[in-house]
């Protein structure tokens, strides 16, 4: 997500994270947010929020806004994310009032069942912090729990691995201290016991992760093409007639009717 608008352009600034820096007042250059489709129109909005992600609101990654979010909400089941969702940051940022804000906003696109407050615990001190917080986030605006874990590899002990294969995607070194790194060593698949042990004073948040895979029901079909459907005008002879009419029409908009150098 953006921090307020798609088109919005925040400088990166600081340290790197994994929201790709702020600027000067602590605006994030993006946040996290979890999207589920629960209806085969919420995977047609899915895909409609992906596109426009890439195509109206691409800085350094592809974002959507509240503004997308309320035009393609239906259907679709969201919670409220990591630490690097809105709601999380507010909280970091001391703002919890804010917080409480965002966490609403997102319930009245959603809906009352629809929008869950997420919880994690990587043995991360921000999320030892922020969890009781986050709780009472769901008891004040009657929102459902829910327990996830960021798994980024598949075992345990596959965390020196994943941390070499950052250094490569980031062209650093183990040694560096200033690199971008995973703080923990908890980003591996979990087993259903490991997560009610994890959260066995909430059940419940785990109870909600059975009735989130439930409540998905969107039927996908793998043994048909579908293509979108392109008109060729009665004026064109075939499909090259009009591409090459659409090829040529492009590039006098971008580089004027003059330049004979196009036809070389």
């Amino acid at each position: 997500m953006a921090h307020d608008h798609r088109t919005e352009r925040i400088p990166r600034r600081g340290r790197m994270d994994d929201n790709g820096g702020s600027d000067e007042g602590g605006r994030k250059q993006y946040y996290h947010l979890t999207l589920l489709a629960e209806t085969n129109e919420g995977y047609r909005n899915l895909i409609q929020l992906s596109s426009l992600a890439f195509l109206e609101g691409y800085h350094y990654k592809p974002r959507v806004d509240w503004e997308l979010l309320e035009r393609y909400s239906s259907g679709l089941i969201a919670t409220t994310g990591c630490l690097g969702g809105h709601v999380l940051q507010s909280l970091l940022n001391g703002d919890e009032k804010g917080a409480i804000q965002k966490a609403g906003r997102l319930q009245e696109i959603f809906g009352k069942d629809n929008l869950f407050v997420e919880l994690q615990d990587h043995g991360i001190a921000n999320q030892r912090l922020t969890n009781p917080k986050l709780v009472e986030i769901a008891r004040t605006i009657g929102a459902p729990l829910l327990a996830t874990n960021d798994s980024h590899y598949v075992n345990k002990s596959d965390h020196e691995a994943h941390d070499a294969l950052l250094c490569v995607q980031t062209g650093a070194l183990m040694r560096d201290q200033d690199r971008f790194r995973f703080d923990g060593h908890e980003h591996y698949l979990k087993t259903s016991t490991e997560m009610r042990d994890i959260w066995s004073e909430l059940p419940d948040s785990c109870d909600n992760t059975l009735w989130v895979a439930e409540r998905a029901n969107v039927d996908i079909s793998f043994d048909e093409t579908h293509l979108p459907d392109f008109p060729i005008p009665s004026t064109y002879k075939d499909e090259a007639a009009y591409l090459s009419y659409l090829t040529w029409e492009g590039a006098k908009e971008r580089w004027g009717t003059t330049n004979t150098q196009l036809r070389l």
